[in-house]
């Protein structure tokens, strides 16, 4: 008997290979926890500015520091743009347990947390051009 059928017979969902499938709230949930770690963990690297060490004069730091601020506004500007592309081509797919729920809510969360990161890297070089 396949991993599948005993879980059927079970009364479980199964997922493909026998694993349990994952229950559409809870995937919803993990997307945005995704994103909201990802924001809280950049938060905490920038200020304790261990992203970039350069052991040089303070100018060649802030150029550096600069020059990665200009690198990841790019990619997040680029993540926005590509997220919301993709929320909008899933706007008709529903979760698999939800059908009333469009699957644009999990494919926001990328866009959403980029915008997100884009802010705190703005307030970063700001406060960078500010010194």
């Amino acid at each position: 008997m396949l991993p599948a059928d005993r879980a059927v017979l079970a009364g479980r969902r199964a997922g493909p290979m026998g694993r349990r499938a994952v229950r559409p709230e809870r995937q919803l949930l993990r997307a945005w926890a995704a994103v909201a770690r990802a924001e809280g963990i950049a938060v905490v690297r920038v200020r304790q500015r261990r992203a970039v060490r350069v052991a040089e004069q303070a100018r060649l730091q802030a150029a550096c520091r600069m020059l990665n601020y200009l690198i990841i506004s790019a990619f997040l500007l680029y993540a926005i743009g590509m997220g919301l592309w993709l929320s909008w081509i899933s706007r008709e797919r529903s979760f698999q347990g939800m059908p009333e729920v469009s699957y644009s809510w999990v494919t926001m969360a990328m866009p959403v947390g980029a915008a997100l990161l884009l802010v705190t890297t703005a307030l970063k070089a700001r406060a960078e051009l500010a010194r």
